[in-house]
């Protein structure tokens, strides 16, 4: 910086120099152009006095923009000391912080505590990277007028401010690795939580189950199993979530913090909650012989399709909507469709039961309902065949009635442009329509 201020100083006298001189140019230049206007002045003198001019402005100019440049590489210098000492702050903030990371074994109060700190790192972060803009900026300036012997020096101290740089990128490591472990942590949290919020409601649902007066056996059989069933998916889901816990909450972190042991220790309680119920369900399920399984299938598959037959015969009994145009008629044929397919599935339902039934290895004394309702089944599927075959004729009755008009209409608007129309094919195509129309509304009425 010294020798900036020695410069400056040099190129301000250089300045004063060319400015004391400035009167006897003046007077000089003055003459000159006299002289000039004198015819019999000498040839040279035209070149002598545009030289005197030049070298005097350039002078002028030269200097000045020397001080001009010297000026600025001077306040930039001063930008550069001022801003490589300025950057330690955010840095030095950004060391002290790293200092204080750490795991937190409480997902909930990690993902804020993270977050609070993802935000102090963004907003030095870019404190810092602005200011080693504007020193990169400067050091570029400052090189122009600073001289090779000077470069070592300068490049030292931007390296030493890089080196300082170096503990961002520590700390968007750091971050990033405590970020995936809170995750995981608030993964194998949740998965718990969700295991309780399972077992919880099962247990109050298995005494409601085994103590309910008014529930029927099979519908308590059924239950059962059905809890079984959910049990099946849960139990195998505690020994790897356990490994989970294990891997996260180490031996080390226990011994250093008593979030993580009270974070374990709910697992643990969650863990053997779950196990305990898995193990009621299976006791339970176990009492209920291979007989009483297949008939409370069989009972609760009767029950459960009766509903469905006593509304599906009431249903069809109910006249269908009649068309009015092709698109309705589509719409009808699509809603005949799916309740025939509704059928179907139906029906799946109650050989199921029947099955379950004939599969027992005692028989039951009991009346065998599913085949009256196999019957009553196969009246409405009757119906619903013959329903979907009508809406099919109507359809495709329309769309040939439609086709077959559109090409009268087409012949019937050629006619004027030929000497001998084909009157015997436009009466063909007429009677066509005719025959058609009448079919359409037969099959309407019968719909």
């Amino acid at each position: 910086m010294n020798m900036m201020e020695e410069q400056i100083e040099k190129a301000e006298k250089v300045i004063s120099t060319v400015e004391s001189q400035r009167d006897t140019y003046e007077d000089l230049l003055k003459r000159g152009k006299k002289l000039l206007l004198n015819p019999n002045k000498a040839p040279f003198i035209t070149d002598l006095i545009e030289k005197m001019e030049r070298t005097w402005i350039e002078a002028n100019e030269q200097s000045k923009l020397r001080l001009a440049v010297l000026t600025n590489t001077a306040k930039d210098w001063e930008k550069y000391d001022e801003m490589r000492a300025s950057i330690n702050e955010p840095l030095e903030k950004l060391e002290s912080e790293l200092k204080r990371y750490r795991k937190y074994y409480d997902p909930v109060m990690g993902a804020k505590k993270l977050t609070q700190k993802k935000g102090v790192l963004e907003e030095n972060k870019k404190i810092a990277d602005e200011m080693f803009e504007g020193i990169q900026s400067c050091y570029k300036t400052i090189m122009v007028l600073a001289g090779d012997d000077k470069k070592e020096f300068l490049d030292r101290e931007v390296s030493e401010v890089e080196e300082k740089k170096t503990v961002i990128d520590n700390c968007i490591e750091t971050l990033t690795k405590l970020q995936d472990y809170n995750d995981a942590l608030s993964k194998a949290v949740n998965h718990a939580k969700d295991l309780e919020d399972w077992a919880g409601p099962t247990n109050r649902k298995l005494k409601e189950i085994t103590t309910d007066p008014d529930m029927s056996p099979e519908n308590r059989v059924k239950e059962i199993l059905i809890l079984q069933e959910q049990a099946k998916e849960k139990l195998p889901q505690l020994d790897p979530l356990d490994e989970d816990y294990k891997k996260l909450l180490t031996e080390e972190d226990l011994e250093k913090s008593e979030t993580a042991k009270n974070t374990l220790q709910t697992w643990q309680e969650i863990k053997e909650f779950v196990r305990e119920m898995c193990e009621e369900l299976d006791k339970e399920a176990g009492s209920i012989s291979s007989d009483q399984k297949l008939y409370a299938d069989y009972l609760c598959g009767v029950k459960e399709f009766k509903p469905w037959m006593e509304a599906t015969e009431a249903k069809i009994k109910e006249a269908l909507p009649k068309p009015d145009s092709l698109e309705s008629a589509l719409t009808l044929l699509e809603a005949c469709k799916v309740f025939d397919a509704e059928c179907l599935v139906e029906k799946e339902k109650l050989d199921a039961a029947g099955k379950a039934r004939e599969n027992m290895e005692k028989a039951s004394s009991t009346e065998n309902e599913v085949a009256p309702l196999c019957n009553r089944w196969e009246a409405v599927k009757k119906v619903s065949v013959e329903r979907v075959e009508r809406a099919e004729a109507l359809v495709t009755t329309w769309e040939d009635l439609k086709k077959t008009t559109e090409d009268l209409t087409l012949k019937m608007g050629d006619v004027p442009a030929k000497e001998d129309p084909n009157l015997e094919e436009l009466e063909k195509t007429f009677n066509a329509i005719k025959e058609l129309f009448g079919r359409k509304k037969e099959i309407l009425a019968s719909v």
